[in-house]
């Protein structure tokens, strides 16, 4: 990095959230808590998402999800592009991993609370034992969705699709692993912690508004409803999504032990020579 080169926009929203991270979580926290609908109201949305699963499983027919494989490149893309390997291939693997898991759940009122109870303690166990960013994102993640989920299924004067709050569910859960492992390689490189964070949050902020922007637009197509009402709704959903990832789930990461993260030499990436030399 040129030490000379003057902070732009992105870095500076990354500072101002990193410096009032303390104050952004307790803010959050206040309104996450005020309008949480419940822990059977949140169990309950799970088990909807894998019966939607299982029902769609059960018709057979995959052609008809064309419009999601679309989806899933466009979301996909602007990380590849511009996030580079691990942000894009940790966004794959989220994609995945999440709906085979909730339709594993096969929307079993018995299964359901031992999983969620299994996730947090297992989150919080290896972000003390396992020396890993992705580790330390665990608990962040799982906290930053059940905020977004209960919260908004807590406002009455709202109703989303099952569906449509799961997507974005899933969409913050790739953004914050992405972030951990984009902030876990400049750790290991020796990296001081705000240096790791604010290099994460530069590179997984301009895709998180590309694909926020383009899933909410889907559901607007899907919806087929193009009033200003609706669009309104989509769009107060996605931006909930996004303030939720950059806001509580980066300020909840930032307080996890990444300091015993960082390399003890700290190695610099020197372009290769071109090998030509200055002629006289």
């Amino acid at each position: 990095m040129d030490l000379r080169e003057k902070p732009g926009i992105i870095q500076r929203i990354g500072e101002f959230i990193l410096r009032f991270r303390l104050v952004i979580v307790f803010i959050l926290a206040l309104v996450g808590g005020y309008f949480f609908a419940g822990w059977r109201e949140f169990l309950t949305h799970i088990l909807n998402v894998s019966e939607l699963l299982g029902m769609r499983y059960a018709e057979g027919n995959f052609l008809s999800l064309w419009p999601f494989a679309v989806l899933l490149v466009v979301l996909l893309l602007p990380r590849f592009l511009l996030g580079g390997m691990r942000l894009g291939f940790s966004a794959l693997g989220i994609f995945i991993a999440l709906p085979l898991i909730l339709f594993s759940l096969q929307s079993s009122d018995a299964v359901v609370l031992p999983v969620v109870l299994s996730y947090a303690v297992l989150s919080i166990i290896l972000m003390v034992v396992v020396k890993k960013t992705w580790a330390c994102m665990l608990l962040p993640m799982a906290l930053s969705a059940t905020t977004l989920v209960g919260t908004v299924l807590g406002m009455k004067f709202v109703n989303y699709p099952s569906f449509e709050l799961s997507a974005f569910s899933v969409l913050m859960l790739a953004e914050l692993l992405g972030f951990a492992l984009l902030s876990g390689k400049e750790l290991s490189l020796g990296s001081p912690k705000a240096g790791a964070l604010i290099f994460a949050f530069k590179k997984t902020l301009l895709p998180a508004i590309i694909s926020t922007v383009a899933l909410a637009v889907f559901f607007i197509l899907v919806g087929k409803d193009f009033t200003g009402m609706a669009v309104l709704k989509h769009s107060a959903l996605a931006l909930g999504g996004f303030l939720c990832t950059f806001l509580l789930g980066v300020s909840l990461f930032s307080f996890t032990p990444l300091s015993r993260l960082r390399a003890e030499k700290r190695s610099i990436q020197v372009p290769k020579s071109s090998g030509t030399k200055e002629k006289k």
